[in-house]
């Protein structure tokens, strides 16, 4: 269980397998996983998985005796009293819920994305989860007042990543300005994101929702104002390129085809031979679904 919620299992992170809507959406989609490659010896590095996540989910199930929904209603939301937290869509028809967008590539103006939320039921506990500010916030403030929960904000696994220090039980783990800092950010293909982003010493939780397709830059700015004012902490700066090129003198050796689950990465040589090429390729279903949004 600590490899599948640290991302050092390996399991091809990006299986994306449409189950059906049954109750034993989790079962099948496990199932289903026996073929997987890996992408990295079990516990040799850290690799994003939702599948590691979603394989987890199954075993919640097992143990529970419950489905994936209502293990999570039962253990966390209803104890919590998130009445605006739901894992089905029909459950989010009650309320208003937020359309995403994406940016026009012809006019440069937001138009509707092509799809709301485009999970499976088998993605659930990956991410695929409806919230409101309000509820995520009381989510964070679980986090900060019980302190066997503090267990799961000890650092597992170093990142190879500037961008974060550590991995915990589920969480992105920082130090800024000498402050631990923990927190989770995501997105999903309909346009939706979520940011999360904690710091236990100060008892200050942010939280942003949004409907658009990139907001990591406003992000940055809101965050990083918001952490200056409440508790005199500065952001990092953003990673820059070195100020001198790096020179490879062997470009050959890096030509090829990189793949994995759900993507593939072709470098090639320019017709002088003097510089690489890169092109990323979404596969397998979520191909489709990548096409969708981007001709939104």
């Amino acid at each position: 269980m600590r490899h599948l919620l640290t991302h050092t299992s390996g399991i091809g992170g990006d299986f994306v397998h449409d189950t059906g809507r049954g109750e034993d959406a989790l079962a099948r989609y496990v199932a289903a996983c026996a073929d997987l490659a890996q992408d990295h010896p079990l516990g040799a590095t850290m690799s994003y998985s939702n599948t590691a996540y979603i394989i987890a989910g199954r075993v919640i199930e097992v143990l529970t005796g419950q489905v994936w929904d209502q293990a999570l209603r039962t253990l966390v939301l209803d104890p919590l009293g998130a009445a605006h937290t739901w894992t089905l869509p029909e459950d989010v028809l009650r309320f208003s819920a937020a359309m995403g967008h994406t940016l026009s590539p012809d006019t440069g103006r937001p138009v509707p994305a092509s799809v709301w939320i485009p999970g499976f039921r088998s993605d659930g506990p990956c991410g695929n989860i409806i919230t409101s500010a309000d509820d995520l916030l009381a989510f964070a403030s679980l986090h900060l007042s019980d302190p066997w929960l503090a267990t799961m904000r000890e650092p597992q696994v170093v990142v190879p990543s500037p961008l974060v220090d550590h991995w915990g039980l589920g969480w992105n783990l920082w130090t800024w300005d000498g402050h631990p800092v923990f927190g989770h950010s995501g997105d999903t293909m309909g346009a939706q994101s979520a940011h999360l982003c904690v710091v236990p010493d100060r008892q200050v939780a942010l939280v942003l929702l949004t409907n658009i397709s990139d907001s990591t830059g406003f992000q940055i700015e809101l965050f990083g104002e918001l952490l200056r004012e409440l508790c005199d902490i500065g952001l990092p700066p953003r990673p820059s390129p070195p100020a001198e090129p790096v020179r490879i003198e062997d470009l050959g050796r890096l030509v090829g085809i990189y793949e994995r689950e759900g993507a593939r990465v072709d470098i090639t040589l320019d017709g002088e031979g003097t510089a690489l090429r890169l092109r990323h390729t979404v596969t397998g279903i979520m191909a489709e679904f990548d096409r969708r949004s981007s001709s939104a």
